[in-house]
Order: C-alpha cells, then structure tokens, then sequence
C-alpha cells in the first residue's frame, strides 16, 4: 500500500498481498473470479511494483515535490485519505466497502468486476470510478483486421463471465465487418467438445479474458486444438502468445499506473474534485509469436507496425 501525499490531503494506494499471481495481480491460487487466465504470471510484487513506480513517477512530473509515494499492505487506516487508490479485485472490495464516503479509482480490474463491484457497492456516497485490465472489444478486432487481412469470420467462445459482453462484442464486430460465430462454455464443460463445432465455421478464434475459458485446465488443450486445425488464436496477454497464440492486445501495469496518475492529477486540481466514469486503457502494447505466424504459414507485420495501425484505426472519426 502506498499512501500519496498531497499538500491538500492524502491519496491512499492499496494493493492485495499475494504470492503467485496471473495477469494483472490474480492471485494464481486464488477462486475464478481473481483469475484471467491458466498461463503462469510474474509475482504480484512485481506486478504492483511497476504499477506502483509508473503511479509515483509521473505524480511527480506533474506535481513536484507535493507528492510523498510509500508502499504498504492492507489493512490500513484511511479515513482522513482525499483519494484512495486501490490494485486489484480484493483491495477495490474491501476499500469500496470500507470508505464509501472517500473518493476511489480501482485499477487491474477487469470489465466484468467492475460491473460487479458498482451493482453491489449501495452504501457509497462519494464518487468512484474505475482503469479496466482487458481492452475495449474494437481494439481486438482491430488487431485481427491487421494480423490477418483475409480472415472474415470470427470465432469467440464465451464463458459465464464474458456473456455478459456479447452485446459489446457483437456491435465491435459489425463494425469491424466480421462475422461472429459465438459458442458458449460453461464450467464443467470440456473445451475442446466445445470448440470442434465452432472451429468449423471459423477464420481466427478471438479468446477474451474470462476466468473459466481461461483456466489452467483449458488454456492448453484450446491451443494445440486450434493449432492442429490451423486456426489462429487472439488474446489478451502477453503470456497467452507466448504459450502458443497468435498475436494479444494488452495493456501492462506502467501504462495503467499513467493512466491512474493522470486521473489523479486532474481530480487534484483546483476547482475539480470530480472523477470520469470508467474508462479502458488508453495505451497498450501488441505481441506476436512469430513462430506460431511461420508454423501457421502466415506473414504478420512488426508489432510495432501493428501497434502504429491501431492507433490509427482508433483515431479516425
């Protein structure tokens, strides 16, 4: 936990303590709904601590010396905090409870939990707001458009989680003038029963974060399946790509902690005090497994070509 302080007050920084973590401070041993995905991920010290540094390092390029940045764990006390700052889903429950009359801004959460924690957050009477972890659905599309001109069909597999998404996905992809081809996985289901059918009448497969698709016990057998059918698959980390798909849009902890510094920044000036609604990563990075590309037969552009296209597709009117 970090506690910032502000000439005006303080902005408290949570984190969860953990051990193991996946992608975006899931504690690896933790239930589903603190998990994205099967694939081992760096230590959750090393994952709030580039939060915590990317956080630190531009409060202090924009305001000086009236930011002090300590790292701390919960529980902690807060209540004189002008702004609490929390890191993942345990922290956000457990400080949105805690000081619902103190303003927030949770970050390392996914979509899905933040909808979650506002439906059942009733007592809070300051404002909050929230940095997603997975990226808006255009921007997966956008990447498929670039990686894989051709493709014309997309499959996607839902789980109990990510359902709650398709309206999002389906609009996303209209736009991006695929067709969608849904399939829908439930906990106890086998993945690759599931995915046969789907494989069929697709061009790429597109796996969206969701803890139960996502599994340990799914993530491989959902890529060697793809891979002996020839179909491409698109996530959303940088670890799914190295255990064997495609290509990922993802968005790491020093870009997330900017993004929380800059709405802090804004929420400090003077005449404001005022937080925006819930917002996806504004920047993000882009990972290609080239060997998966050369097996699969496919050319794909340098990731940093295709990070170039994406920003241009995103700035268009």
């Amino acid at each position: 936990m970090g506690l910032i302080k502000e000439l005006t007050g303080r902005i408290g920084y949570y984190h969860h303590k953990m051990q193991a973590v996946a992608v975006g401070g899931w504690p690896e041993r933790a239930d589903a709904r603190h998990r994205q995905d099967g694939v081992r991920r760096p230590r959750a010290r090393r994952v709030y601590r580039a939060l915590y540094t990317a956080l630190q390092d531009r409060l202090r390029a924009a305001m000086g010396d009236k930011v002090q940045l300590e790292a701390r764990g919960l529980p902690v006390e807060a209540s004189s905090a002008t702004l609490l700052v929390s890191a993942g889903i345990p922290a956000s429950e457990e400080i949105l409870k805690r000081y619902p009359t103190i303003p927030a801004v949770a970050v390392l959460l996914p979509h899905h939990a933040v909808a979650d924690l506002v439906r059942r957050d009733r007592q809070r009477r300051a404002p909050a707001t929230a940095l997603y972890l997975d990226q808006p659905p255009d921007r997966y599309f956008g990447l498929i458009r670039a990686t894989l001109p051709e493709a014309t069909r997309v499959g996607i597999i839902y789980g109990s989680i990510s359902r709650a998404d398709r309206a999002d996905f389906a609009a996303a992809a209209k736009r991006a003038g695929l067709a969608l081809q849904e399939a829908q996985f439930a906990k106890d289901d086998n993945i690759v029963q599931v995915l046969e059918p789907l494989l069929s009448k697709t061009d790429v497969l597109l796996v969206p974060p969701d803890p139960e698709v996502s599994s340990e016990q799914n993530v491989y057998p959902l890529l060697l399946s793809t891979y002996r059918r020839g179909i491409p698959v698109v996530g959303f980390s940088a670890a799914y790509v190295r255990a064997g798909a495609l290509a990922a849009v993802y968005s790491d902890s020093e870009q997330l902690g900017q993004q929380v510094a800059d709405v802090i920044t804004r929420f400090l000036q003077p005449g404001q005090g005022r937080l925006p609604p819930p917002q996806y990563p504004a920047d993000f990075r882009v990972s290609v497994n080239r060997q998966v590309a050369r097996s699969l037969g496919l050319t794909v552009p340098d990731d940093a070509v295709l990070y170039r296209q994406l920003r241009a597709r995103e700035a268009r009117p």
